[in-house]
């Protein structure tokens, strides 16, 4: 038999799994944008056209940037999966 304070407990722990998995699905969604930006960049940068003058130290320096993004949303999911 499941006293009042059990069930209590059980609510809370299943609010807080559901709070925790919508956060990992927020989390997954970002993962994937980035995931995007940086297959997008990466084409980008086999379609520069050096005779025209155009660099790609700028994409590089983005491309960077994005997959520093995508570690920190890696770590951050990790954690995540950790509370649950």
């Amino acid at each position: 038999m499941i006293t009042k304070e059990k069930e209590v407990v059980i609510q809370k722990k299943t609010e807080a799994h559901k709070k925790i998995e919508k956060e990992l699905k927020r989390i997954e969604e970002k993962i994937s944008t980035v995931e995007q930006e940086i297959e997008e960049q990466t084409i980008s940068i086999g379609q520069l056209d050096f005779s025209k003058g155009e660099t790609h130290s700028n994409i590089l320096t983005s491309f960077e940037l994005k997959k520093t993004e995508l570690s920190i949303l890696m770590s951050e999911w990790e954690e995540k999966m950790g509370e649950l």
